[in-house]
């Protein structure tokens, strides 16, 4: 990993709370306290669109598989659908009694996984073939961030009692849960190929973990570890190709990462 960012994007006027790539890592995509969704030319780290749809501040933003659908949430409760493709917004889903704070696409892009701090984690069908017997998981603490692993069936979700749970997506089942960050974890991402999950703090680290060592028993250690941002890390994304770790920050800052393989 390199030692320092390589860029630093500073075109958002409040605090950036969640990055994701779209799955051919053309268009980066950040969403920020500042109500705004941007679309960023990851080729020119330029900003070429922004969305206005919400409300409150945007606290999470994601990409579909197919690289059709954004989803963005946040201080408003709604999950808003924005059709890339046409460049236009498709649906709203509402559900969630307090502010949304994270979502992900799980099972190859059939449902939409969303966290809040009303304590549940929330499971979406977007596929008419896909149910799942637990639609709603409760959480003892207000969820902040949820990855899912590349292959679509673990869900990882973090919590404000600083502790990451790993939920089986297939049977809607808790695997285990782990302590990561003190003060609580407010960004997860797994890398492409899956064996790393990478999770961001109010510790203002960003903690690196074997994804293989987590379904083991015993209390695992970070393999690695980075302190750059000077507040709490509130997004990570990975880009497709896993060469690149982006993150961002309540310091204002999106910094970008060199992932080197040993």
């Amino acid at each position: 990993f390199s030692a320092q960012p390589s860029l630093i994007l500073s075109e958002h006027t409040a605090p950036v709370k969640s990055i994701t790539f779209d799955p051919a890592g053309l268009i980066m995509v950040s969403g920020s306290a500042d109500t705004t969704v941007r679309l960023w030319l990851t080729s020119r780290a330029q900003s070429f669109f922004v969305y206005r749809g919400h409300s409150g501040g945007v606290n999470t933003v994601a990409v579909s598989p197919s690289g059709r659908i954004l989803a963005s949430a946040g201080g408003d409760r709604e999950i808003r659908l924005f059709d890339m493709k046409e460049s236009a917004a498709s649906k709203v889903l509402r559900g969630h009694t307090r502010e949304i704070t994270s979502l992900a696409f799980g099972l190859g892009g059939r449902v939409l996984v969303s966290g809040s701090w009303d304590n549940t984690v929330r499971l979406w069908s977007l596929d008419e073939t896909w149910r799942c017997p637990q639609p709603v998981l409760e959480h003892r603490d207000w969820v902040r961030a949820l990855a899912v692993s590349p292959d679509g069936h673990t869900l990882a979700a973090a919590c404000k009692d600083s502790l990451i749970a790993l939920w089986n997506l297939d049977t809607c089942a808790l695997i285990r849960t782990f302590p990561a960050h003190k003060g609580g974890v407010d960004a997860l991402a797994f890398s492409p190929n899956g064996a790393l999950l990478v999770s961001g703090g109010r510790d203002h680290a960003i903690k690196f973990w074997d994804a293989e060592l987590l379904s083991k028993s015993g209390e695992p250690s970070p393999v690695h570890r980075l302190d750059h941002h000077q507040k709490t890390v509130l997004a990570l994304a990975f880009s497709p190709n896993g060469a690149l770790l982006v993150s961002g920050s309540g310091d204002n800052t999106v910094q970008l990462w060199g992932v080197y393989a040993d």
